[in-house]
Parts: structure tokens; C-alpha cells; sequence
């Protein structure tokens, strides 16, 4: 087993990172070597990121639900994880379902598969973690795969497969690398990305980024540069002493050292 990409393959990830506009993903172990799946969500239809965490928290804490009770109540009123989910979530199932490994997954993610296919849920309900948002604060992509990594530590096994949207892989790869980890990721080309079954934009997602291409390429490439930037220079402490009375939730906005420039050479941290 290789544990960790060709330099070739590291070069053509940056250059794809650095260029958002091929949603391009080279790959980067084989399907075999995952022992778990991470799913990371792409918007939704209710509930805007500000209130977000509250309505969940009081949601899940006031009677203590399990997830299914807390899937159920959504249900109830009328929570829509959006086409974007439903695809990732479909595309895991059929991971897991083939490689008969673990789901690993935002809870929108993890909705979806319960919206459509209850009996799958339930009767798969000991292979899937759902990972649930903070009271306060933004769920970034760093927070997510931090919670990832516990959960996978959990279940005593090492290596992720990623699944995640196509114009959204090759960022969260460095962000992975930065947990001393070595995901596996399935190859996509630039000239096939928007015929894949994961490239779904939801015009009804209430984050406008995550409705059409163009609108996530103009945040996604301040996002990536802010990355890169931050991991070089350490602007994150720069900021904090300019503005040390920040917010909770407008300091989890400001990246701090979320990525690595090249892969860890073991599968463990």
C-alpha cells in the first residue's frame, strides 16, 4: 500500500486549489484502502447558518433526542436538505454499501439518507455517525473534519474516503492532511466534473454560494488564498490583536493553520 501520493499528484492538486475554476480532483489512493467515509454537507434549504446551531442544540438537548427522533421532528417540520445533499448522501450509501465500511457525515447528509430510504437508516444506524453542528458559532470545513477524525478514532480505524462535492475536493484534501491523516479520493477531470453525479447546485439552498457554480467560485477563491495565506503568515494572530473583542462565531470565520502543503508520510496522526 502507498500511503501517500505521487509528487505529480500533490503538484496537481495545488494547481486545481489554486485554480477553482476546474473543479478538477486527481486521485489519490485506491477505493480498497478506505476503511470509513467522511461526508461533508453542501448547503441546505432551512435554517441559515446564524441560527442554525440554536435550532438544532435546543432541538436535540431540551428532551434529549437520539438522531432518528431529532430526523423525525425535522421531518415534522418540513426540514429540506436540498438536491446537493441527497446526491452525497446517495453516492455514500452505495460506498458503504459495496466496501461495507462506515458513513461518517454532516447531519444534512445523514437527513438525506433517512428522508430517502428510512429502512436503510434505520436498519444502518450502527455504521453511520452524524455529525452535528455547535450551539454557536460556523461548522467550517476545519471544525467538521476535526469532529470527523474523532468519530473515525472512535471506531478504531484510520483511513477516510472523502466524499464531498466535486468543485469542493481539493480544498478539504490539505484541510485533512493538517489532521495527519492521508484520505483516499476518487479522480474526477476537469472535462468530466459537470457531468458527475455529485456536481448538483440547488438553486433553493440558503446559502447563495452552493447554488450555482459562479457564486461558489468567486467565495471559494477568497477562501482558498485566505488558506494558504493564513497557514504561510499567521494573519489569524495579526487580526486578533487589531481586533481581540471579536465574536465567538466571527473568530471561527478567520482560518487559522487548517491546511498542509504536502500529505503526512503514515495513515496515523
Amino acid at each position: 500500500m502507498k500511503l501517500t501520493p505521487s509528487f505529480w499528484t500533490i503538484c496537481k492538486l495545488w494547481f486545481f486549489y489554486l485554480l477553482p475554476f476546474w473543479a478538477a480532483v486527481p486521485k489519490i489512493g485506491e477505493l480498497e484502502e478506505a476503511d470509513c467515509i467522511f461526508v461533508q454537507a453542501f448547503g441546505r434549504n432551512n435554517y441559515t447558518d446564524a441560527e442554525l446551531g440554536r435550532v438544532l442544540w435546543d432541538l436535540r438537548t431540551e428532551v434529549r433526542l437520539s438522531d432518528l427522533d431529532a430526523f423525525n421532528l425535522l421531518a415534522q417540520r418540513a426540514f429540506e436538505p436540498g438536491a446537493s445533499n441527497r446526491a452525497l448522501a446517495k453516492y455514500a450509501m452505495q460506498r458503504a454499501y459495496k466496501y461495507n465500511i462506515p458513513i461518517i457525515a454532516q447531519w444534512e447528509v445523514v437527513f438525506a439518507i433517512y428522508q430517502m430510504d428510512p429502512n436503510w437508516y434505520v436498519s444502518n444506524r450502527d455504521l453511520i455517525d452524524c455529525l452535528w453542528p455547535p450551539k454557536e458559532g460556523y461548522f467550517a470545513t476545519w471544525h467538521v473534519k476535526v469532529l470527523s477524525k474523532e468519530r473515525m478514532r472512535s471506531r478504531i480505524l484510520c483511513r477516510p474516503l472523502e466524499i464531498v462535492h466535486p468543485a469542493m475536493t481539493v480544498r478539504a484534501v490539505p484541510i485533512i492532511w493538517s489532521l495527519g491523516l492521508n484520505p483516499v479520493v476518487e479522480p474526477i477531470s476537469a472535462r468530466e466534473s459537470t457531468r458527475h453525479e455529485l456536481w448538483v447546485w440547488d438553486q433553493s439552498s440558503i446559502q447563495p454560494w452552493t447554488r450555482n457554480f459562479q457564486a461558489w467560485k468567486v467565495r471559494e477563491l477568497m477562501g482558498r488564498v485566505a488558506h494558504v495565506v493564513t497557514h504561510i503568515w499567521g494573519v489569524r494572530h495579526v487580526i486578533f490583536a487589531i481586533k481581540p473583542h471579536l465574536s465567538a462565531s466571527a473568530q471561527q470565520m478567520i482560518p487559522g493553520n487548517w491546511i498542509r502543503f504536502f500529505p503526512p508520510k503514515t495513515l496515523t496522526a
